[in-house]
């Protein structure tokens, strides 16, 4: 148990007259429960739990009870016979002072409301705007005044379920344009246990990241509580305080978003299904029903479902490849086309995978010409075409900046016939490339950029299909070799990297968690059949598919009012396989990637924010 230490206006007070005092206070208590048995467990967290706080809860009668967290846990505990006898019945002020958060000290306080009943309450920014609310204290320093000398019976009679259910309900309406994963309506922000870096503890970690990236303070964001409370918060109010307006994308099939879509569609089904008369955005999205990405189409790959976590509807920059005309939907006026990677890329290198040239010639990539099949613009090349575009070359603030790719440079050099240390070498160089990229990007005002690392190749149903010893190979290529590599090149610069094996070893280990019913067969002969996309009969007579290893590209779930019956080797695979095709994830892998990485950008984000100011 940790120390106490109390207050002098609360050792005045002796156990008894304090229990006395407290039954006439029970009327407007959130208790007659006067059994003492249990604790009451105070947590406090910034997104990072906060250690060493001292944490003081004052009562109606005025008394207050001190603790400090001297074990520096970021919980402390009280006997809640303790409380009861010093401080009455609830509801209780909670205010925590002091402290660190991931090293950083903790300089303004925060607040919370509490019950005298046993259980746990959280004191987190969340709750700070809930108090200050709820008590109608305007900001931090009205709600220190009242916690100072303005509590009493009264002030806690008006602290009614409906006064704090409508105190929430503000708070959330604003966070809600922070980020629409936050939804204070699923669990009680005041008590709801948490645990870092989980769904809840991401949710304060995105105020924290909109707390950075607008420098707006706590007490701005409370301005737009009251605003809320009134009915009167505009979508004016949503841009000052939204921390990511916009996603930018660069690398691979991965997060190609529909580059290809015009001839996939087309190789898909054996009719042109982009209509070039229509609103680019419309014939995209009714192409895409057939075919354009690598994964099981129409469905998301992961930067769509992040983008969307933000209210933000990403789609690919550019339609390229298969001898279609490139265009450039940036350039063409479309505000949310700022997704440049394509299947095939490399990070700096051209011919990437699928590449046959432009049709000027087999060995000619000038981006502009129309390319004989994938265009593959390496990702150098890919911020090249930001960069130059008019108006939107320039990162701006609310800008996260992602960059996902290597593969292809491992599968090139693992099929070029070198020895193992030139091969290694090779994708060294290519990491070290990406990390020049990144450095790039981050010179160009990228400020918000996050580079993802590679997935372990050697566990994809093409990595097994190849053997034991050149799955091994792959993984570690993949992991040792470009991972490696690259994560300390970014941590030289200060540029957050996220290794996304972590989640993909959990999906394989335990597939049903995630709602997974096929992984990968463990046997060479037969790991290629565990895919979501079967074959596509039409794309295969224009010797665009291939039987024996189906191409996701050309993949497509049903669709009735399309008249499309799909590619799909079972119904629903798209929702319960692992991997659309030997290389690429089903959607719903990439939903589930999509998730991970959202929980966790907001504090890697503010994280690399704060080191940069030291």
């Amino acid at each position: 148990m940790n120390p106490k230490a109390f207050r002098r206006s609360a050792l005045q007070a002796t156990l008894a007259v304090s229990l006395a005092a407290s039954l006439l206070l029970a009327g407007c208590s959130d208790s007659g429960n006067t059994n003492v048995p249990g604790a009451l467990e105070v947590s406090v967290s910034s997104g990072y739990p906060v250690l060493g706080a001292t944490v003081t809860l004052k009562g109606s009668n005025g008394a207050v009870l001190q603790v400090v967290d001297t074990a520096k846990t970021g919980t402390v505990t009280i006997p809640r016979g303790e409380a009861l006898g010093v401080l009455g019945f609830g509801p209780y002020l909670v205010q925590s002072t002091g402290g660190t958060a991931n090293g950083v000290p903790v300089t303004e306080p925060f607040f919370s409301i509490a019950s005298s009943d046993a259980g746990r309450t959280n004191v987190t920014s969340i709750t700070h705007l809930i108090a200050v609310e709820a008590t109608g204290s305007t900001n931090t320093d009205g709600i220190k005044k009242l916690f100072s000398s303005g509590f009493d019976a009264a002030k806690a009679q008006q602290l009614t379920q409906a006064k704090l259910a409508a105190a929430k309900t503000s708070v959330n309406d604003v966070l809600k344009s922070v980020n629409p994963k936050i939804d204070l309506s699923t669990y009680d922000p005041l008590s709801a246990p948490f645990k870092f870096g989980d769904p809840i503890d991401a949710q304060l970690d995105y105020v924290q990241l909109a707390l950075r990236t607008t420098s707006k303070s706590l007490d701005d964001i409370q301005g737009f509580v009251a605003k809320a409370a009134k009915k009167e918060f505009t979508a004016n109010d949503v841009g000052d305080i939204k921390p990511i307006k916009r996603v930018i994308a660069f690398g691979d099939s991965l997060t190609d978003g529909g580059t290809y879509t015009v001839w996939a569609s087309y190789a898909a089904s054996g009719q042109p299904r982009f209509d070039p008369t229509a609103q680019p955005l419309a014939a995209l999205e009714s192409a895409s029903i057939w075919g354009g990405k690598f994964t099981t189409n129409p469905g998301k790959v992961w930067v769509e479902h992040l983008a969307a976590s933000y209210g933000y509807t990403i789609k690919p920059a550019m339609l390229m490849g298969g001898t279609q005309p490139s265009a450039n939907l940036l350039q063409l006026g479309c505000t949310t086309c700022t997704n440049y990677a394509q299947g095939g890329a490399r990070v700096s290198l051209q011919p990437g995978i699928g590449n046959r040239g432009t049709a000027a010639g087999a060995t000619n990539y000038d981006r502009t010409s129309a390319f004989n099949a994938a265009s593959t613009i390496p990702v150098k090349e890919q911020i090249d075409i930001h960069l130059g575009s008019p108006g939107e070359g320039k990162f701006k603030a609310g800008d996260l900046v992602v960059v996902f790719a290597g593969a292809n440079d491992i599968f090139i050099q693992a099929q070029s016939g070198q020895s193992q240390q030139a091969i290694a070498e090779a994708v060294g160089a290519a990491a070290m490339q990406l990390a020049e990229q990144a450095a790039r990007l981050k010179a160009a005002n990228a400020s918000a950029l996050v580079v993802i690392g590679l997935p372990d190749m050697g566990k994809t149903p093409s990595g097994v299909a190849s053997g034991a010893a050149s799955a091994a190979g792959l993984s570690a290529l993949s992991l040792q070799v470009f991972n490696g590599t690259l994560a300390t090149a970014l941590k030289a610069q200060n540029i957050v990297f996220v290794d996304p094996n972590e989640i993909l070893t959990a999906v394989l280990t335990k597939p049903a968690d995630y709602g997974f019913k096929v992984t990968v067969d463990t046997d060479a002969s037969k790991a290629l059949a565990s895919t979501a996309c079967g074959i596509n009969k039409i794309a295969a007579t224009a010797q665009f598919d291939d039987a024996n290893n189906p191409s996701s590209l050309y993949c497509s779930t049903p669709n009735t009012a399309a008249s499309n019956v799909g590619t799909l080797r079972t119904a629903g695979a798209d929702a319960t396989y692992v991997f659309a095709d030997g290389v690429h994830p089903s959607s719903q892998t990439h939903k589930v990637l999509a998730d991970y990485l959202g929980n966790r950008l907001a504090r890697l984000l503010t994280d690399a924010m704060l080191a940069a100011r030291k």
